[in-house]
């Protein structure tokens, strides 16, 4: 069994594929940048979280 694991972070989301067998293994990982929009009142926006996710996905080697 695999299971794929997203880690949003404040300029980029770091996709991993971990196989489950009688142990957890890395399998596979991949980080994607992306930027990050500073509003006047001081608040953050990520405008491409969807697109960064399916590009983790894809990405990972």
């Amino acid at each position: 069994m695999y299971v794929i694991i997203y880690d949003f972070g404040t300029s980029s989301v770091k996709t991993c594929l971990f196989e489950i067998k009688s142990d957890i293994e890395l399998a596979a990982s991949s980080t994607a940048g992306y930027g990050l929009y500073i509003s006047d009142d001081g608040g953050g926006l990520s405008l491409r979280a969807f697109v960064i996710i399916c590009a983790g996905y894809w990405n990972v080697k």
